[in-house]
């Protein structure tokens, strides 16, 4: 059986029109603009979830310590 909110699906922004000067401001330090004939997509450097949390938090660390020999 189907509850009744079933059906209703989530309302999603439709995407967004850039130019590749525009995507290469746009993007993150994290991700990449994948450049095709016909499309332009951005998309994370790490696909995976998982390895994409490890690698912030071990940029974090090594960052914070650079920062403290800084100072």
């Amino acid at each position: 059986m189907r509850s009744v909110g079933d059906g209703k699906g989530i309302q999603l922004e439709p995407p967004m029109r850039l130019s590749l000067e525009r995507s290469l401001e746009y993007i993150g330090p994290d991700e990449y603009v994948e450049a095709t004939p016909k499309h332009l997509r951005l998309r994370k450097k790490i696909l995976d979830a998982t390895l994409r949390k490890r690698a912030a938090q071990s940029a974090g660390g090594i960052n914070a310590h650079v920062a403290e020999a800084t100072e």
